[in-house]
This record gives structure tokens, C-alpha cells and sequence, in this order.
């Protein structure tokens, strides 16, 4: 069993009628999951009475019914959840990553990095697994990057680190995407990098160190760094992507013929091919491409 707490940003009044339904889209198909429980912790009713109150108010006034409706289904999933008898507080917290993601005073409301830092360190003394979910905004825990139509969203704080009494160091996971919870590395690498087929994103070892560059400009482009420090850029072109620009290491570069591949997304419809597979050859690298792979190790 996973427990799981809100992020208070979820619910704040800077966020767009369609970023309100993300949001709490996101939060419906997580917290139903089988062996996912949303915990009732005193942050929740300050999340209510600060937050939750304010937007549904915002959204009635402004005639935004399908986000108020959206937010009324979560507003339900918070009555129903677990109560528990809330433990006292004892333990360490990393306070950057608090400040980080819970200094909301530009938005207007404070004290939330000591209200989260004690429902993490009281979840934790009933449930060793936590997880936060946490919207993506620009400045807070999102770096956009943009080339032309090439565009990179660098996360800035994925997890959480702290030290209940008696437990010892735990890190919590910062869920902004349902395959956050399955594959792990997508807490900080973009979900849709492939982790399977021939020519799969590898992450590179210790991917959850600060000191592991994520994200670097390779042929001018911002793209993820693989473990053979390939890069991985978005398309320079209009529309939806479907496909990764791989820049290809000199040892895949020998072996495959060609500096670049295009490999399918790992969200690509089944029309635009398998996830992990080449996506197309353009006609100026056919004569070149070797047909070969890489497995992760």
C-alpha cells in the first residue's frame, strides 16, 4: 500500500480552468488506483479551508463549470479518506526540497513548507511508502526550455528527503504523471522517453543526483541525456511529436551508420509505430542506416 498526500499548489487560484481539470484528473486515476490510499491528515482540512473554498468560489464566479466540476470529484475523494490518528512529530527534513516546491508566498499563501513537512513525517511513521503529487509550474519545480518548435520541460525537484525518528532517510517520490509510479525515472525525465524496443532510453546511473545532468543543448536543441550521454531533443517542427531526435553516441554512431535516429515516443499511437523503434529513416540517411540496437544494461 502506497500512501499518497496533495501538494497544496493542486489547488491554487493562478491555475487555468483546463490546468484545474488536469490536475485533478490526475489526482482521480492515482488515488483510485488498487494500492494507492489518500491519507486524512490535519493538512488536508487546511488545504480545504485556505485553498479548496477559494477556487471552487473562483471558478462559480467566472462560469468555469466543467473545472468546478472536476474539483467537487476530488472535494469527495478527500471526505472519503483514510483517517488516521496523527503521530507526534519527530524527525529531520532536508529543508531546501521543502522550501523548494512549498514556499508558496508568491501565490499568496504561507506556512505550507511546515504543514507538508509534518504530514510527510506522520505518514511515514504509519506507512514507509509515501508519495506527494505535485502540479508542474514554471520557477517552482519546472524549467522550460525552448529551441524553435523544440521544446524541453527540465523538473526541478522530484523527490523529497527526510529523516522521521526511528525510520531513517526516506525519499518521497513527486508524482506529476501516472507512469511516475512505475517507472521511477520519469519523476525527473520526460514520461514519454521509451524504455523498451530496440533503441530505448537508458538512464543513467544515480539519475536521482542533483550532481547528474539531466538535460544539456545538443545540435542546438535542449535534450535528455541518456547514460551514453546521447541526447534526446524534441522535433524542430510544428504539431504533436511522435517521435525523439536521437543524437547518437560515437560507438551507435559506428554501429548504426548514422549520427541521428528517429525513435518512437513511448505515447505514440500504434499508427506511428512501436515505442523504442525507429520511427522513420529520412531519405537522405537510407543508404547510410546499418540495422543493429542497444539494450540497457
Amino acid at each position: 500500500m502506497i500512501f499518497c498526500l496533495l501538494d497544496p499548489a493542486l489547488f491554487l487560484i493562478r491555475s487555468s480552468p483546463k490546468e484545474v481539470k488536469e490536475s485533478m484528473k490526475l489526482i482521480n486515476k492515482i488515488c483510485k488506483e488498487s494500492q494507492i490510499e489518500l491519507i486524512d491528515f490535519p493538512y488536508l482540512d487546511e488545504i480545504s479551508k485556505r485553498l479548496i473554498k477559494s477556487l471552487d468560489t473562483h471558478l462559480l464566479e467566472n462560469g468555469h463549470h466543467e473545472a468546478r466540476y472536476a474539483l467537487n470529484s476530488v472535494t469527495t475523494l478527500i471526505r472519503k479518506a483514510r483517517a488516521c490518528n496523527p503521530e507526534p512529530i519527530s524527525g529531520v527534513v532536508w529543508q531546501k526540497g521543502f522550501l523548494h516546491l512549498f514556499d508558496l508566498s508568491n501565490f499568496g499563501s504561507t506556512n505550507w513548507e511546515t504543514i507538508m513537512f509534518n504530514a510527510v513525517i506522520q505518514a511515514l511513521h504509519i506507512n514507509q511508502n509515501v508519495i506527494i503529487i505535485t502540479p508542474k509550474i514554471a520557477g517552482r519545480n519546472l524549467q522550460p526550455h525552448q529551441t524553435g518548435h523544440s521544446t524541453l520541460e527540465e523538473i526541478t525537484r522530484w523527490a523529497l528527503y527526510v529523516q522521521p525518528a526511528g525510520i531513517g532517510p526516506k525519499r518521497i517520490r513527486c508524482i506529476h504523471h501516472p507512469r511516475n509510479l512505475d517507472a521511477e525515472w520519469t519523476t525527473r525525465y520526460d514520461w514519454r522517453l521509451p524504455d523498451r524496443g530496440k533503441f530505448p532510453f537508458c538512464v543513467p546511473d544515480g539519475w536521482c543526483k542533483q550532481t547528474t545532468q539531466a538535460v544539456k543543448t545538443v545540435a542546438s536543441k535542449p535534450a535528455w541525456i541518456d547514460r551514453f550521454d546521447q541526447g534526446w531533443a524534441s522535433p524542430n517542427t510544428p504539431g504533436t511529436p511522435y517521435h525523439w531526435d536521437v543524437y547518437l553516441s560515437p560507438e551507435h554512431e559506428t554501429m548504426l551508420g548514422v549520427a541521428q535516429i528517429n525513435v518512437t515516443r513511448f505515447d505514440a499511437p500504434a499508427s506511428q509505430g512501436t515505442p523504442g523503434t525507429i520511427h522513420h529513416i529520412p531519405s537522405d540517411k537510407q543508404a547510410h542506416f546499418k540495422p543493429g540496437n542497444w539494450t540497457c544494461p
